[in-house]
């Protein structure tokens, strides 16, 4: 017998997110939220080097999740799916702050933001490859923002 479609287990990922965690994924959510398939290219960078991620588009955000990520030999379980779609919602949550550029020491902040929540939320029952994974990530995301450099002041016209 087939398990569920990659659609229900999506499906499943989020509202267990929501229901559990309803201090973080308040309803309704403070940004307009889509859940979708990636580009289906295989040959885009996103696709071999990541399982999605979270873009705003005007006042929508997009979720999107790479088909490696739900099917084939390097898919993910049902724990993973959970944690990877817990932190691309706190990203679409966190775009209620406004858009940010990448490389940025925002864009540094607001990974480990993700990065933590994840860690400290993630089952069990996710393998040591994708945990392994989320703590590189974020001691990257923490040495970037330690090595970053703000931005300079905007101008306020004055002078000296």
């Amino acid at each position: 017998m087939a398990g569920p479609t990659a659609g229900a287990r999506v499906l499943w990922a989020v509202r267990a997110l929501i229901r559990d965690h309803p201090d973080v994924f308040s309803q309704p959510p403070p940004v307009d939220i889509h859940i979708g398939r990636a580009d289906p290219n295989p040959h885009r960078l996103g696709a071999s080097f990541s399982y999605g991620g979270a873009e705003l588009y005007g006042t929508r955000v997009m979720v999107w999740i790479e088909r490696g990520a739900l099917v084939g030999p390097f898919g993910l379980n049902d724990a993973e799916l959970r944690s990877f779609l817990g932190h691309e919602l706190l990203h679409a949550y966190q775009y209620r702050f406004g858009p940010y550029e990448p490389s940025t020491p925002e864009f540094f902040r607001r990974e480990i933001e993700a990065y933590r929540w994840e860690l400290d939320h993630m089952s069990q029952a996710v393998r040591p490859f994708y945990r392994g994974e989320a703590e590189l990530q974020l001691e990257l995301f923490e040495s970037l923002l330690e090595t970053a450099h703000e931005p300079p002041p905007p101008e306020t016209g004055g002078g000296y």
